[in-house]
């Protein structure tokens, strides 16, 4: 094998291994319960911000601040933040648990019937394993102490409470009355289910109370994490394995800081407890790894040293979406919150930034305690708060500017270290996307072909994400005129190009072109269609004024409008604007009306569309067949023009059906006295079978696909102007 195939070979398995990495990841992420821990962390979000808030404003590092909340109203306002904030991040992991479980609950409403037994559960589960029946209660089980024991509380019924269900099922008619309440059967089934997990729970708790001496599974779960890390103390090792667990519980969904704090304060202590006795007393402070230490060069914007990832995505990410999230995201991760960033990007479960996520902070301890260890930059000797600004905690901290120099270094290293995994990370994130939205494409095609009507946006998956996310893309880019129109020749028997569809185009920046239809149905949903058509009906209108400036014999360019939107008042008084503002030649613009069967058949909306002929623009149906809608339109108003439905156009060559279709509707042409164009002309012999039948307008692939203005003016002028037009 030479060096070359032997390079191609491994490249080939990189290239396989990243794959499967891939698709286990994504697999995990699917997980139902996976997904719920993920949800329901993204939900308690509004409490971490609001407990941060309050924490910030709690401790601004200015003396006379400080004395103003001592003093004013006998220490009022300190009252009230205080209150807040144990009243969120001081119960934070009983929200936790109740959001987790009513995530999973929710989300899974059809499989169980009622979406109050599982948070029910996980609240009885987590009192059990917090000790409340004993003498040994302690609150701080509720806030971040508590998490770990909160994420397990809400797991365990979600991965079993369907036993029980399916147990209590099989017995329910011994528990359920006929004529009773509805509600009361209901909550009277949930009584086994409950029961099947919290009387496990409360025997292991039992076992660990009276068994192994423990006064309570929170209790026994600090203290063998404890256990765990005390084996390499306080040293660099376990500085090491401390950054490496709590940053790899981030990436699974778990609060890593908050898990494992009680572990934190036995095995690395504040500054108060090391450092500053030693000061007081004349001392020189020698201990490096405090919680400070890691505060202020490891959790720089939070877990993952998120600051770094936060500029990373500023500079290096080309995706709106990556940056909104950051954008968002900035002002907490100043104050070192990162539940934003890390749950909008996401970091959670994302197998391509899991290498910088956990090599940053550990790259970044290693030089911070390289630097401190030499002397180049002084130990912690103040306690500082984890909310402090970046480089003002460094300053502040060790009473140097070389605390906040050392800062500043171990961002720049951090941010090129994500780098490379932005770039990658935005490449795999467009090519999933595509992915969805063929998926978004291929389910609204289905429901359109048996006429079912959908709301993509409200999808509860992936399509209705993407929906929603393009939904807003496309309202900047109507706002910003991003929008196109490609124009579609359509020329007469005599090979002459006598006008042109005017076809709305939207290129997507990572995208590409999205299907028009699309971008149509997520107009009509958000309520903006109108819009868009009005912005189509000025664009032709100006590109028409300039193609035909010089023409004897003037282009007509064909708009879709809507039905619903052509039968507004207000659609009528903008048509009327843009009359009086632009030169519109008499007949140059044909609006044609798509969704006929929203089209209502009565005198005033006669009198509208003959307002609108008056106003010089002339009037189509689209997609016309000879079914009871199309004609019963030809019956009460006067049109200039039908497309024939494109399905007749195509089976005219092998189906003597349709050709006998559309010669009837040329002669009815000839009776009501209006023109009839052929979209969907693809080759010359349909051409020909077509103009056979008394058909002479043509449009389609034959002659030319929807091209841009630039390039249909190039088109038109090979083609030297003969006196013709659509007839």
């Amino acid at each position: 094998m030479s060096r070359k195939e032997e390079g191609m070979y491994w490249t080939m398995v990189g290239e396989l291994m990243y794959q499967k990495i891939l698709n286990l990841f994504e697999a995990i992420e699917k997980l139902p319960v996976v997904s719920s821990i993920r949800n329901g962390l993204v939900m308690t979000i509004p409490i971490v911000l609001i407990g941060s808030f309050i924490l910030i404003c709690k401790n601004i590092p200015i003396e006379e601040y400080q004395s103003f909340l001592s003093s004013f109203g006998n220490g009022v306002i300190l009252n009230i933040m205080n209150y807040i904030y144990d009243a969120t991040f001081g119960m934070l992991a009983v929200y936790i648990m109740l959001a987790i479980s009513s995530v999973y609950a929710r989300d899974n409403i059809e499989l169980y019937g009622s979406k109050y037994g599982i948070p029910l559960t996980a609240v009885t589960c987590f009192f059990i394993f917090t000790g409340v029946s004993g003498n040994n209660l302690k609150l701080t089980s509720f806030g971040a102490l508590g998490v770990f024991t909160g994420i397990v509380s809400a797991i365990i019924p979600v991965l079993f409470y369907q036993y029980g269900k399916n147990i209590s099922q099989k017995c329910y008619y011994k528990f359920s009355s006929v004529g009773v309440d509805s509600n009361i059967n209901k909550a009277i089934s949930e009584i086994f289910p409950i029961l099947f997990i919290i009387f496990p729970c409360a025997s292991i708790n039992a076992f660990v109370v009276q068994g192994l001496g423990y006064s309570s599974f929170q209790d026994f779960f600090l203290q063998i994490a404890n256990l765990l890390f005390s084996q390499e103390g306080r040293s660099f090792l376990g500085g090491i394995c401390w950054v490496f667990s709590t940053t790899f519980l981030w990436f699974l969904g778990v609060h890593g800081s908050n898990v494992l704090e009680g572990v934190a304060q036995h095995l690395f202590p504040s500054t108060t407890v090391l450092n500053v006795p030693v000061i007081s007393m004349g001392g020189i402070p020698h201990e490096i790894l405090t919680k400070e230490f890691f505060n202020i060069y490891i959790l720089m914007g939070g877990c993952g040293t998120s600051t770094c990832l936060l500029l990373a995505v500023f500079f290096f990410s080309k995706r709106k979406s990556s940056r909104g999230i950051a954008k968002i995201a900035a002002v907490p991760i100043l104050f070192n919150v990162s539940e934003i960033l890390i749950f909008g990007l996401p970091i959670v479960f994302n197998p391509i930034l899991f290498i910088p996520f956990i090599g940053v902070p550990i790259i970044g301890y290693c030089i911070a305690y390289f630097f401190v260890s030499i002397g180049f930059v002084p130990v912690i000797m103040h306690d500082i708060h984890w909310t402090m600004p970046i480089f003002f905690s460094g300053y502040f901290a060790t009473e140097s500017y070389m605390g906040a120099v050392l800062q500043g270094i171990i961002l720049l290293v951090g941010t090129f270290i994500y780098r490379p995994f932005i770039r990658v990370y935005d490449a795999e994130k467009i090519r999933i996307a595509k992915n969805y939205l063929q998926d978004l494409i291929d389910t609204l095609q289905k429901n359109e072909q048996i006429n079912k009507n959908i709301i993509l946006t409200q999808l509860q998956d992936q399509r209705g994400r993407l929906a929603k996310a393009l939904l807003v893309e496309l309202k900047e880019a109507l706002k910003e005129k991003k929008l196109k129109l490609f124009y579609q020749p359509q020329h007469n028997h005599s090979q002459q190009c006598v006008g042109a569809e005017a076809l709305l185009r939207w290129e997507n920046e990572f995208l590409g072109m999205i299907y028009p239809p699309l971008m149509i149905k997520l107009a009509e949903e958000a309520g903006f269609l109108k819009d868009l058509e009005k912005f189509v009906v000025v664009r032709a209108v100006h590109d028409m004024e300039f193609i035909n400036f010089n023409r004897k014999e003037p282009l007509k360019s064909c708009i879709n409008v809507s039905a619903i939107t052509i039968q507004d008042t207000t659609f009528e008084k903008f048509l009327d604007e843009v009359s009086k503002k632009k030169s519109v030649q008499k007949g140059s613009i044909c609006l044609e009306i798509t969704e006929q069967t929203a089209l209502c058949c009565d005198e005033d909306t006669e009198a509208v569309f003959a307002r609108i002929r008056k106003r010089g623009f002339q009037l189509a149906i689209d997609d016309f067949s000879m079914g009871h809608t199309s004609l019963k339109y030809l019956q009460v108003n006067q049109f200039d023009m039908v497309k024939l439905d494109g399905t007749l156009v195509k089976k005219i060559m092998e189906n003597p059906r349709a050709k006998e279709i559309v010669s009837s509707i040329i002669a009815l042409s000839h009776t009501l006295g209006f023109t009839v164009l052929a979209e969907y002309v693809e080759t010359e012999n349909q051409r020909v079978e077509l103009e056979k039948v008394g058909c002479l307008n043509y449009q389609g692939y034959l002659y030319s696909p929807a091209i841009e203005f630039e390039e249909f003016i190039r088109y038109i002028e090979k083609r030297p102007e003969k006196a013709g037009s659509i007839k």
